[in-house]
This record gives structure tokens, C-alpha cells and sequence, in this order.
């Protein structure tokens, strides 16, 4: 030791240690600083994987998890559908939609977030063409249109009647009709009224049937429901496109 550094350290200017007295941790606040402000720089430029593998520098895992989700959704989104390709597309979507549904459910996620990431979970599941998993993920983030357009798709009619019949849910007025009709002819001509819609509350044998062209119309009493409900199920194009940005 010098005497200008016994100097300072008498004057607790400075500390001497030895080389492997420094541990990995010396300087690590203004390397993690660093990391987040690349990290963050990364993912509004929407290059998810290096933005990911910056918030592991930064310690940020649940940031690295979202991003690496939005990456994997990019992937499938790009990858090519052609023959038995197809399937793998379909595979790469459950892969993104499944990280989303973790990231929802992590108790490293932030308050208020956890909706956001089911609903693009839902987004993959129907790109994907997986309308069951998609009804649930929509259902979980609030998303009670897309749930009930997805639980009609899938052919799940009783959780479609559960869905209408559960008091904090919101549907819009017209689809809510659409839906409510349509379980109730399902349900009376599987002759199983316990799913039957129950508001409004409308009697089984208040309800007539009249099939047409392999579609139904509906009458209560004396009234006919304007136009038809058809039982014939459409495909995931008859719902809505989530936009192609995260």
C-alpha cells in the first residue's frame, strides 16, 4: 500500500480488495439498467426474442416470458401453411397461446395484465383452430362475445348456457338473442331443458320449430323470432381477426 492509499483509506475514500473479493455482483445495478433500457428499446421495435434475452440480463423473467410469447406468436403467424404444414402451424399457435395463458397466470404478473395476455392467448388458440381452448381463454379474460361465438363454434352449447346464465356477464344485445336462440333449440330438441336459458324465462312448450332448408325458425306463443337460427356451425373466419400487432 502506498501512502497516498493509506491516505484514502484512513479516510474512507477507498477500499481495497483483493481480485476475488469482487464478485459477480460489482457494477451489476448499472448493468442491469443497462440490460432493461436495451430490453425496452428491443420490444417497441417488436424484436421480441433479443428483447427477451435482454430482460434475462436484467433479472426481469416475467418480461423475458412475454416477450419470448409475442415471438412465438410471430413465428406461427410466418409460418408457411402448405400441406401437412398446416398442422405444424396449428402447433406453433398452441406453443404462443399456452406461453400467454402462463404469463396470465404468474404470480410474477403485474395487476390488470392478466386479462391482456389470456385474450391473446384466445387470439392464438383461434388462429391456431383450436376454438375449445380459445372459448376458455376468452371466458377467463372477459372477452364474453368471443367466448360465445367460440363456445358455439366448438360445439360446447351447455358452457354456452352457463355463459348466458352467469349474472356478471355481459353480451351484446344481438349476439346475446342469437345465442339465447340457439340454445334453446338445441336443448329442446335434445329434449334436455336443465341448459335452457333462463332470461328471459320462456317456457319449453312456448317454443314452436319450423325447419327449413336444414335451418330452424323459432316461434314463442304467437310470436315469430324475425329471421333463422341456424344450427349449422360456421368456421374460425366468422370470427372476429385480432389485428396482427402485438
Amino acid at each position: 500500500m502506498t501512502i497516498l492509499q493509506d491516505l484514502w483509506s484512513q479516510k474512507e475514500q477507498i477500499r481495497l480488495c483483493k481480485i476475488h473479493e469482487i464478485g459477480e455482483d460489482f457494477g451489476a445495478g448499472s448493468v442491469v439498467g443497462e440490460w432493461k433500457e436495451r430490453a425496452e428499446s428491443l420490444r417497441q421495435k417488436k424484436q421480441y426474442e433479443e428483447a427477451a434475452l435482454a430482460y434475462q440480463k436484467a433479472a426481469m423473467k416475467h418480461n423475458a416470458d412475454v416477450m419470448m410469447a409475442y415471438h412465438q406468436q410471430v413465428v406461427a403467424r410466418s409460418a408457411i401453411v402448405s400441406g401437412n404444414k398446416k398442422t405444424n402451424r396449428a402447433v406453433l399457435f398452441a406453443t404462443a397461446a399456452n406461453s400467454f395463458w402462463c404469463c396470465a397466470l404468474s404470480v410474477l404478473c403485474p395487476a390488470g395484465k392478466s386479462h391482456r395476455y389470456l385474450k391473446k392467448a384466445g387470439d392464438c388458440f383461434v388462429e391456431g383452430g383450436n376454438l375449445s381452448r380459445a372459448a376458455d381463454a376468452f371466458d377467463l379474460a372477459g372477452k364474453w362475445d368471443d367466448a360465445a361465438q367460440c363456445y358455439k363454434l366448438a360445439k360446447r352449447f351447455e358452457d354456452l348456457s352457463r355463459l348466458l346464465q352467469r349474472p356478471e356477464v355481459v353480451i351484446s344485445p344481438d349476439l346475446q338473442n342469437e345465442m339465447q336462440d340457439l340454445v334453446r333449440i338445441y336443448f329442446v330438441k335434445q329434449q334436455n331443458y336443465r341448459f335452457l336459458p333462463t332470461c328471459p324465462c320462456v317456457q319449453p312448450t312456448d317454443i314452436f320449430f319450423q325447419q327449413t332448408a336444414g335451418a330452424f325458425h323459432v316461434q314463442r306463443g304467437s310470436r315469430r323470432i324475425p329471421g333463422r337460427t341456424k344450427l349449422g356451425l360456421g368456421t374460425s373466419g366468422d370470427l372476429h381477426c385480432p389485428a396482427k400487432e402485438a
